[in-house]
């Protein structure tokens, strides 16, 4: 187990207060020990909040071993209002999920803003670097603190409004009362993120011109703000023609290159003109723009089915990616990245570049060279490697004669849980004379452990699940009084197509679990139109051996971070959610992963 201890240097103050504050410029020790000794280099990742901006500065502190201890120093900026971090490199820890945290003082008093962060941290909602598990309950006694330390903080009255609104605190009318009083309040035009919660929070109380009316006069006076980049995206939602789209992606691109959206901008622009296989025209307008990543082009190659066409567009994205991380890494790095997370994130995506490439040298029959790009491609992902890498190596070792190079390969990836019937049949065919059943179980045996603890390395301390919800038949009930046993818990809606592809992967581990009154499994259906008839008719249409909750008040997705369908919690037998996983990666990935977190949480 680790341990961590914040210790912040600055004036006499109450123990409790000192524990989780600091003062403005002051000087940071954080102190972190664990049992663990590992080799390479310990760094404390510094996420740090001002009180004008939604998005952190990271900060890499490289950690010096004292004993069991590591220790650094963060010097605190007068802007900054609250602190996160975790431990990256060697170790990392990211307190299960929560990370650590602590708040800027103004004397013996909070900063402005300072819980206002804090609160908005544990929304769910936040880039996964620095995400933390969502806890909205904790978040609404947060922003009440904000008003009780800050009480003409308007930003804050919204958010503890409408979070009390969202979590059925209050209701609709007494929301919209208290809210049309806070909006009388005077407050600075200049500021992006008060502009943007006024607008937003006129328009929940149907005040759509006065909105715009404001995000216009805005947008006047700062043409280069977010508000305005999301502007020009919205406007490529409703472009009516490719022309149209393109017109418009052009002049986001143009004004702006390092909007964080730019990525996924320039991946619908690139699939607008391949759909087209208007390819030759695409390259000539990826040339013009300033800010081309690799990975665009990698979309591009992807897209086109031409031999010579595609290795041109492979050829681009892995010669930008190899000179971003050779020489443009720390420039190329946002704001809100670590430099340990961005090579990560970097190294990553050059890795499925190298599995590109090799799949196109196999295709093409240069089998040394697509060894080389397969390998350099694992030596990056180790046993994260994608079951695509595997099979492709193992079969460019083949038509190579290197017999103990596919068996070595279709091994590990059985002990990566990359097993399926493709690589089990090259295992077997290539394993020497003797006792291959025996061989294969070892393996498998060996699978479950190393899976199971790197998933128990990983549980999260969530809050304990609770909500009111109803069956199809009308009867309601608080579910707090049916968690006493390990559950998993599936949010699901019938119009979702990953959901419907989900279904029979749930009946799957129903079916499993049928006999054991130890383990509990629920799907709630969420998001469902009112009035929709959605949900009876594809029951009446399927008829699914699991039973189905219904939740139609917003109130639990909200609670629990859920921010796209599916979504699974997986929880303890105190009803605490240890573990939560976005989409469905397939039914033998659901259901081994389920098993996995059962197991464990039974003990």
């Amino acid at each position: 187990m680790k341990f961590i201890f914040l210790l912040i240097l600055v004036f006499a103050l109450a123990p409790d207060v000192l524990s989780q504050s600091f003062g403005p410029g002051s000087e940071v020790d954080l102190i972190y020990e664990a049992e663990e000794d590992p080799v390479g280099n310990v760094f404390a990742i510094v996420y740090s909040y001002s009180a004008v901006k939604s998005l952190p500065v990271a900060h890499q502190i490289e950690m010096k071993k004292s004993g069991n201890k590591y220790l650094a120093k963060y010097k605190s900026s007068k802007d900054d209002v609250f602190l996160i971090w975790k431990v990256s490199g060697a170790i990392s820890d990211n307190n299960n999920g929560d990370l650590w945290d602590f708040l800027a003082l103004q004397g013996k008093k909070p900063k402005k803003n300072a819980y206002l962060r804090k609160a908005f941290s544990l929304m769910g909602n936040q880039d996964k670097n620095f995400g933390r598990n969502a806890k909205p309950h904790l978040a609404l006694e947060y922003l009440s603190t904000e008003l009780k330390n800050h009480p003409k903080n308007t930003l804050a009255e919204i958010a503890w409004l409408s979070l009390q609104l969202d979590l059925r605190k209050i209701d609709y009318d007494k929301y919209a009362k208290a809210l049309k009083k806070t909006l009388n309040h005077k407050y600075n035009i200049n500021d992006e993120n008060l502009t943007r919660a006024v607008s937003r929070a006129l328009k929940s109380i149907n005040k759509e011109e006065k909105a715009k009316e404001i995000e216009e006069r805005f947008a006047r006076k700062h043409p280069d703000s977010e508000l305005v980049a999301e502007f020009l995206i919205s406007d490529l939602s409703l472009a009516k023609s490719m022309e149209e789209f393109n017109a418009d992606a052009k002049e986001y691109f143009q004004k702006f290159p390092n909007h964080s959206s730019y990525s996924k901008v320039l991946s619908a622009f690139v699939s607008n003109y391949a759909r087209n296989k208007k390819y030759g025209e695409l390259e000539r307008e990826l040339l013009r723009l300033e800010n081309i990543s690799p990975s665009a082009w990698l979309n591009l190659a992807n897209s086109v089915k031409i031999d010579s066409v595609r290795a041109r567009f492979i050829d681009k994205s892995l010669s930008g990616q190899e000179n971003l991380i050779n020489n443009e890494l720390e420039k190329s790095k946002p704001s809100y990245f670590s430099l340990f997370d961005w090579t990560a994130e970097q190294n990553r995506i050059l890795s499925s570049i190298y599995l590109k490439k090799a799949e196109l040298e196999l295709s093409r029959k240069k089998y040394e060279a697509a060894v080389e790009y397969f390998e350099k491609s694992h030596n990056i992902s180790n046993d994260k490697s994608p079951s695509p890498l595997y099979l492709g190596l193992a079969k460019a070792y083949e038509l190579l004669e290197m017999k103990q190079k596919v068996l070595e390969i279709t091994s590990e990836a059985v002990l990566n849980s990359v097993d399926g019937d493709s690589i089990l049949a090259m295992n077997k065919r290539f394993y020497p004379k003797g006792n291959y059943d025996a061989y294969l179980s070892d393996l498998l045996v060996k699978a479950v452990r190393k899976r199971r603890a790197e998933l128990e390395e990983g549980l999260i301390n969530g809050d304990k699940f609770f909500g009111m919800l109803r069956t199809t038949d009308g009867k309601y009930f608080d579910s707090e009084g049916l968690l006493s046993s390990p559950s998993v818990i599936i949010f699901w809606s019938s119009w979702c197509g990953p959901c419907q592809a989900m279904t029979p992967a749930i009946e799957e581990l129903e079916e499993l679990y049928a006999e054991e009154k130890d383990v509990d499994i629920y799907v709630i259906d969420v998001w469902e139109e009112a009035e929709s008839t959605g949900l009876d008719d594809y029951l009446d249409e399927i008829k699914p051996r699991f039973n189905i909750l219904i939740e139609r008040t917003g109130t639990l997705p909200q609670k629990y971070g859920v921010l796209g369908l599916p979504s699974i919690l997986y929880l303890d037998k105190k009803g605490r959610v240890r573990q939560k996983v976005d989409g469905f990666k397939g039914s033998d990935n659901f259901v081994r992963t389920s098993i996995d977190l059962l197991e464990i949480l039974k003990k």
